[in-house]
Parts: structure tokens; C-alpha cells; sequence
């Protein structure tokens, strides 16, 4: 089921990826895969007839000719080899960050390319001086000196002995391009470090590997059966094409004849370019699945925790131009949820806030207004007193207010506080809390009066 989880997975993040290049990043791509895997030059060009080159190597000259020739061959392999090292790192930088940038990305790992290639070069030495021990202990352990000569038995060991050794490199050359070349991009590690580094995941996920091992040739030895049966009739058409063109061009001037197989050259590199661009989806969704399988075994390994994450939560829909806004969504929801765990509906909070009826407005903390009207009303009463009390000069016989008229006044002053109250219990229901000092303002002068009144009666 982990298996299987994983390959749904790495199906996710290729369609992620490719949705996130568009087109013109699919060309670019293709353009790397078109180098990574090799070009592809037909045998025939280098059906070379060695017989005819044996009489040139007693001529000192022609021998010096040839090595030269040789070595400038090698130089022009060891360059696409070494550009191919170099698209590696490309090619896995491309995949943790969903972009395409190859002259940004080429510069940044020039030395790694570099330490790659001779790791590699190590790599088919390896693979060479193993096979000729296993050939050289057949010829010797058999007391032969003719290959005829070896026994069913012998030859089948032998047989078996190099696929053995010949399998075992290819496991190894296979995990340095899927794991090992990742870890030297994300720590900064040269090949031999990266393989130390790499040696704890191999040991504690060995079956993962040996699975992604079996996926990835088995879909590369797919694809490579299907295109081998497309190659065989393009190259019926392409050769009977091309006698036909070189036969063209020769009737016109027989110089023409080069331009032909120009010709022919560039649409054999055209044709492995479309290639590429098909391989592109099935090298992208294996690489996933290798680093996918690397950061689930070490964490401290993972070079794609976004589109892992993305893949696992939301089927991996989104693309990279989408995170951006994405982001923003959680930090919404992530400020709705505090809202929500403080009790407050963050959605509908502006316009609860413009509904909000009269009562949920906030408390007025202050006394009560009734208690300062009463307040106010016993100090009229007690200036109206002393008022009397001057104006007799300390006299009762003298008053010229009677007790009708004293009680008169009391009960007047009684029923205006009722009002006053009742008024004042309106403007608190209605009103805010600056309107009930204002109403409180506006309820002294009425007071005043009134006690004015009562005096002056």
C-alpha cells in the first residue's frame, strides 16, 4: 500500500510539474532529457572496418594519425558527457523548484557536474576491469587460450558472472543518478560524501529502493521497447529518404552530396529530440518517485516538502503560481479560526457590527441617572430652604411661606424628579452614552428654573 501510495503520489506531483512549466518549459525540458539520455547515434556510424586499419598501424605516421583522431573523439564524448553532468543538476534543480532556469542553474553546479563525471568515469573503468577479470579467470581457471575451446558449463558461468557484475553496476550507476546526485545538490556534497550520506537510507529502506529500482527499468525498458518498434519504421522511411535526396542533390552538383548527409544528421537529432519530448512526463514522474522516496525515508533529505505536502492534502490540483495565493487563504482561515475559537463569527462581523440594535450597545458603567436627578433635586431643595430661612431672618412668625405652600412645592418638586427619572430611563435606552451627559446637562436648567419658580412663588 506504501508503494502504491507513493506512485499515486509521484503521478500528482509530475502533472504539477509539467502543468507548472507550460509548453515553452516542456521544450526546455526535453532539450535536457535529449542530452541526459544519451543521443543516440546509430551502430553504423561507427562501423568502422578495423581489418583496413591494421596495415596503417605499421606506418609510425599513420598510427599517430589515428591516435589522434581517437583522442580527439574521446574529447568531443568527454564533453557531452561532461554537459550531461551538468544537466543532471539541472534537471533535479528544475524539479524542487518547478521552474526552468539553465543558465542560472548551470552556473551554480559546474563543480558538481565536474565531480560527477569523473565518479562516472570511475563507474565504467569499474564495469571494464571487472569484466576482463571475470574473462581473463575463465581462460585461466580452464587452461584454454581459445574462446572455442571453453565448455558449455564455463561459458555459462561466465555468462552469468558478467550479467551478475554487469546488473550490480547498473543498480549502482542508477542510484547515484536518482539519489546520490539530489544529495549532493541539496548538501553540498561531492559524490563520495553524498554515497556516505546515502548509505543509512539504502540500509534502512533497502526494499523501497530495490521497488523503485524494478519501476524504473521496467518502464524505461517500456518505453524503449515501444520506441524501437516506431525507430525501426522511421528508419526504413528515413534511409529510403535519404538515397533518395543524396541521389537528388548529386544530379545537380556531386559537391552536394555532403549537404545530404547534413541533412540527414539533423533530422536524426530532430527525430531523437521528439523522442525526448515524450520521455520528458515518464522521466519526470521517476525522478519524483526517487525523491519522494528519499525524503519519506529522511526527512533531513527531502528536497520537495512543498509539493509533497501539496500532493497528500489536496491531490496535487494546485500548481506553483497558485501556493502564492493558496498561502494567503490559510492565513485567512488560520485568523477566521482564532475568530471562531474566541467565539466571534469573523465573516459576518462587520455587518453585525453595522445591525447591531440599540441594547447591544455598550453599557453605560457610570451611576445611574435617576441617582444624580435625586441628588440634584434634594439640593434645590435644600437652597430653597435656606433660601426661606434668609428671607425670614431667622423667624418663623415671619415666613412668608405657609406650610399649604411649602407642602405644595414638595409635591410639585416630586412629580417633576418622577418625570425627570422617566425621562432620563428613555434617553439610556435610545441613546449612547455621550447623549446621557448631555441629556443629564439638559435636565439642570429645568430644575434651576423650577426651583426658581418655587422661590419666586
Amino acid at each position: 500500500m506504501y508503494a502504491i501510495d507513493t506512485l499515486t503520489d509521484s503521478l500528482a506531483v509530475t502533472k504539477r510539474y509539467l502543468g507548472s512549466l507550460g509548453v515553452g518549459g516542456w521544450l526546455k525540458v526535453a532539450l535536457i532529457v535529449f542530452f541526459i539520455g544519451g543521443i543516440g547515434l546509430p551502430t553504423y556510424f561507427f562501423n568502422i572496418p578495423f581489418e583496413a586499419i591494421g596495415p596503417l598501424l605499421d606506418d609510425p605516421d599513420a598510427l599517430l594519425v589515428v591516435l589522434l583522431i581517437g583522442a580527439a573523439g574521446l574529447a568531443v564524448y568527454g564533453v557531452f558527457r561532461y554537459l550531461a553532468a551538468v544537466l543532471e543538476f539541472i534537471f533535479v534543480e528544475s524539479l524542487r523548484s518547478e521552474a526552468i532556469h539553465l543558465r542560472r542553474y548551470a552556473r551554480a553546479n559546474l563543480g558538481r557536474a565536474l565531480w560527477l563525471l569523473l565518479f562516472r568515469a570511475v563507474l565504467w573503468i569499474g564495469l571494464i576491469v571487472a569484466i576482463g577479470l571475470l574473462v581473463a579467470a575463465a581462460f585461466v581457471l580452464g587452461d584454454v587460450t581459445d574462446p572455442a575451446e571453453l565448455s558449455s558449463e564455463a561459458a555459462a558461468a561466465l555468462v552469468l558472472s558478467g550479467l551478475g557484475v554487469f546488473v550490480g553496476w547498473l543498480a549502482v550507476y542508477t542510484l547515484t543518478t536518482a539519489f546520490v546526485v539530489p544529495i549532493m545538490l541539496h548538501q553540498d556534497r561531492g559524490p563520495i560524501g553524498a554515497w556516505r550520506r546515502f548509505a543509512p537510507v539504502l540500509v534502512s529502506n533497502w526494499s523501497g529502493l530495490l521497488a523503485y529500482l524494478l519501476v524504473a527499468w521496467s518502464l524505461g525498458f517500456a518505453f524503449w521497447m515501444m520506441f524501437a518498434i516506431v525507430s525501426f519504421v522511421v528508419s526504413i522511411f528515413g534511409l529510403i529518404l535519404f538515397v533518395l535526396v543524396t541521389v537528388l542533390l548529386g544530379q545537380i552538383h556531386s559537391s552536394l552530396a555532403v549537404v545530404s548527409i547534413g541533412l540527414f544528421l539533423l533530422a536524426y537529432l530532430a527525430y531523437q529530440y521528439v523522442i525526448a519530448v515524450f520521455e520528458t512526463p515518464l522521466r519526470s514522474y521517476v525522478r519524483y518517485y526517487a525523491l519522494l522516496l528519499l525524503g519519506d525515508t529522511d526527512e533531513a533529505l527531502d528536497l520537495i516538502p512543498d509539493q509533497r505536502a501539496a500532493v497528500r492534502s489536496d491531490g496535487g490540483s494546485t500548481t506553483s503560481a497558485e501556493r502564492s495565493a493558496d498561502h494567503g487563504q490559510r492565513e485567512t482561515a488560520d485568523w477566521g479560526a482564532v475568530g471562531s475559537a474566541r467565539g466571534v463569527d469573523t465573516e459576518n462581523s462587520d455587518a453585525a457590527s453595522l445591525e447591531r440594535p440599540a441594547e447591544d450597545s455598550p453599557v453605560w458603567e457610570g451611576p445611574p441617572i435617576w441617582d444624580d436627578l435625586d441628588e440634584r433635586v434634594e439640593g434645590d431643595e435644600r437652597s430653597h430652604s435656606s433660601e426661606s430661612a434668609w428671607g425670614s431672618g431667622g423667624d418663623d412668625s415671619s415666613s412668608w411661606l405657609d406650610s399649604d405652600t411649602v407642602r405644595d412645592g414638595e409635591a410639585t418638586a416630586g412629580d417633576d424628579a418622577d418625570a425627570n427619572r422617566a425621562d432620563a430611563d428613555s434617553a439610556s435606552e435610545n441613546t449612547e452614552s455621550g447623549d446621557i451627559d448631555s441629556a443629564s446637562k439638559d435636565a439642570d436648567p429645568g430644575n434651576e428654573d423650577q426651583g426658581g419658580d418655587r422661590s419666586r412663588d
